[in-house]
């Protein structure tokens, strides 16, 4: 008996449902299991975090496992705690319509001032890692600039704020640059009178430089150790030669035999100068 055209129909119409209902159900436990990756906030005075610290982590989570902002204003509530929980309950339906607005909101109302010194005394030390590439340490330069002195003073195109916040990169730069490069950057003739931009390309010149003077240290050594190892095997040879000259003494005390011994002594001593 063949299937009616809208029996057919309805038999698609279940399979789509049963796959956007199987869809969801894998989608909300992949959710769960990113949610469990994003650290709590707690909002105290106490906080190693701050605030904007926290949404940049959970902003990344939230990137990989593909939520979408409604998921994200859903999720990223559930993960603030204490403090942090208490001033988000006070906010108005209003302040959360959407993501965006509520995360300013949030950013806003969880600014902390004793957190914000904190991180500035943590930019003002902040030092390059051995294993950090400069274009890296920049980004974190900027990244920890922009959590202590916020969006404003970090986005602000007024002339005195950029040569303040430039200066202010530009020392945390200088002054955290690995010692390698470091010496180099500041035998640079104009390096008192560059801008940060600029003293950022200065270091990355010089990071590449002491990268090629360490290749060439390691390429020097690799040829002393290949040189050794050779004067070495031909140490061998001549030990191993004499041997069987010493042997060839015990054949005869004769004249005949110790002139035998020194014609190959000295032959031996000609060719291994």
């Amino acid at each position: 008996m063949a299937l009616t055209q809208a029996a057919v129909n309805a038999w698609r119409t279940a399979v789509d449902r049963q796959a956007q209902i199987l869809e969801n159900g894998l989608a909300t436990i992949n959710a769960q299991a990113a949610k469990k990756e994003i650290p709590q906030f707690k909002g105290d005075i106490e906080s190693k975090l701050a605030i904007e610290e926290w949404f940049k982590i959970a902003e990344k989570i939230a990137t990989n496992a593909g939520w979408t902002d409604v998921q994200k204003l859903r999720f990223f509530q559930e993960k603030l705690t204490k403090s942090a929980a208490n001033f988000n309950d006070s906010l108005t339906q209003a302040q959360k319509a959407t993501y965006q607005i509520w995360k300013t909101s949030i950013i806003t109302g969880l600014t902390d001032h004793t957190t914000k010194a904190r991180k500035k005394e943590e930019l003002n030390t902040l030092k390059q890692k051995d294993t950090e590439r400069v274009r890296d340490f920049k980004i974190k330069i900027d990244d920890l600039y922009r959590i202590s002195y916020g969006i404003g003073p970090d986005t602000d195109q007024d002339v005195v704020v950029v040569a303040l916040r430039n200066e202010t990169k530009k020392d945390v730069l200088l002054n955290g640059l690995k010692t390698p490069i470091s010496d180099l950057v500041w035998n640079r003739q104009n390096i008192h009178n560059a801008t940060y931009a600029e003293a950022v390309e200065m270091a990355e010149e010089c990071e590449k430089i002491v990268e090629i003077k360490k290749i060439t240290r390691e390429n020097d050594l690799t040829s002393a150790v290949a040189m050794l190892s050779l004067e070495s095997q031909k140490n061998i040879e001549h030990i191993n030669n004499l041997e069987e000259i010493i042997k060839h003494t015990y054949v005869s005390h004769s004249t005949h035999g110790r002139g035998y011994v020194a014609k190959h002594i000295n032959s031996i001593q000609t060719s291994s100068k």
